[in-house]
């Protein structure tokens, strides 16, 4: 910043441009930087802590929606339900490429046809559709971090329409998404 002639200027610290006045900004700097990282690691861990005890860590998925009791704030109890609309696309999509006849791509195609709802708004795209047909948690399970832990949430699919639609994918590409 100084190369470019920009000064920072504190109006809580009396930071100048001394080697006292740097040294106080370098060992604040490093203050604010360790509180960071450790405020990011105790937030992976309650994700883990969550995941490990059967609670999805993060924004519903598709096909369920989050839900919370109590008074709004951090320490509520939290969980997700199925979403009664949305579930039902879900395992449209289950349906259709279990068939053998769609690639993720047709599959989009025809889904947006149909009215798939996304919840931006965006156009659905077979990279979202190739998230959904991987994605365990609507077996009920809880993938973090490359594990996979069981979910206390209503799974919305069987292990056999699930495991059809992951043969598909290794059939077409060895389980990536070079089938669309």
């Amino acid at each position: 910043l100084v190369k470019k002639g920009i000064k920072i200027c504190s109006v809580t610290e009396n930071i100048d441009e001394t080697a006292t006045g740097q040294f106080l900004e370098g060992m604040l700097s490093t203050v604010a930087e360790f509180y960071s990282r450790q405020n990011g690691e105790k937030i992976s861990l309650g994700m883990l802590s969550k995941a490990q005890s059967g609670v999805w860590p993060n924004k519903a998925p598709f096909g369920y929606k989050n839900c919370r009791d109590g008074s709004g704030s951090d320490k509520d109890h939290r969980w997700i339900e199925v979403d009664d609309y949305e579930s039902i696309w879900v395992k449209k999509a289950f349906q259709l490429f279990n068939t053998g006849k769609y690639s993720l791509r047709s599959l989009a195609e025809t889904l947006s046809k149909q009215g798939f709802p996304m919840r931006d708004r965006q156009k659905l795209r077979s990279g979202f559709l190739h998230y959904i047909v991987k994605n365990p948690v609507y077996l009920g399970k809880i993938p973090y971090k490359n594990l996979i832990y069981e979910g206390k949430h209503q799974a919305l699919l069987d292990e056999a329409t699930f495991q059809r639609a992951q043969d598909i994918l290794f059939e077409r590409g060895k389980g990536s998404d070079r089938s669309q």
